[in-house]
């Protein structure tokens, strides 16, 4: 019996192909092009103009107190990507196959003239020799998810959160998070690129997130 919801192999490539831009020009090495934009709660936003995607991406980083396979854990968790990211109104995984994750998410009414958006993204986990290891996601389409009334279905470009074993502490890890996405339809350029600069402060929102369930004794 065919699986609802199935993932193709473009679907596939396509996201393979997004987790190979992320891991060749996340750094921010000379050669790959980031550029300071904004502070924003103790960190540095940054963004750089890709070619390959013909996209602006938008880049935040942090250390936070867990390892990478526990870090890996809680950005699969629905609840918590929810609670980190302030825009997100709902958020649930539709399915799971062959590794991947198929999730639905929508985002909050911006603005009294301006439609919500709701994306459906593919996501999976690319880990290194190195013990990094990349969550990628992309946006992707499937017949029997349609657009849904009210919302205007936005293209999220690539997503990524990348953890890295801290060099310093071995109980904590690097995390940098990446975003680029194409909202469609009619949205001020302002109120767009405001969005995906605070998007980024999902990083300090995950660090607060552990280090409060870690005082609470439930990490």
């Amino acid at each position: 019996m065919e699986a609802k919801h199935k993932i193709t192999e473009d679907m596939e490539n396509k996201l393979f192909e997004r987790y190979l831009a992320v891991k060749e020009n996340y750094t921010l090495e000379a050669k790959n092009g980031w550029t300071s934009e904004k502070e924003l709660k103790r960190m540095t936003v940054y963004s750089r103009n890709d070619k390959t995607t013909n996209s602006k991406w938008i880049r935040g980083q942090g250390v936070i107190p867990c390892s990478v396979a526990e870090a890996i854990e809680l950005i699969k968790d629905d609840a918590i990507r929810k609670s980190i990211d302030n825009s997100c109104e709902e958020t649930y995984t539709i399915s799971k196959q062959k590794d991947h994750l198929l999730m639905y998410a929508s985002s909050k009414k911006p603005g009294m003239f301006v439609s919500a958006r709701d994306c459906i993204v593919l996501a999976s986990v690319f880990t290194e020799d190195d013990g990094t290891a990349f969550f990628v996601g992309t946006s992707v389409e499937t017949p029997d998810l349609p657009d849904k009334s009210g919302f205007v279905r936005a293209e999220i470009i690539l997503v990524a959160w990348i953890f890295s074993p801290n060099k310093e502490d071995p109980k904590k890890t690097d995390v940098v998070y990446i975003i680029s996405n194409d909202p469609k339809g009619w949205i001020p350029t302002a109120l767009s690129d405001k969005f995906n600069l605070v998007q980024a402060v999902q990083v300090v929102h995950l660090e607060k997130y552990i280090t409060k369930k870690s005082t609470e004794g439930g990490n």
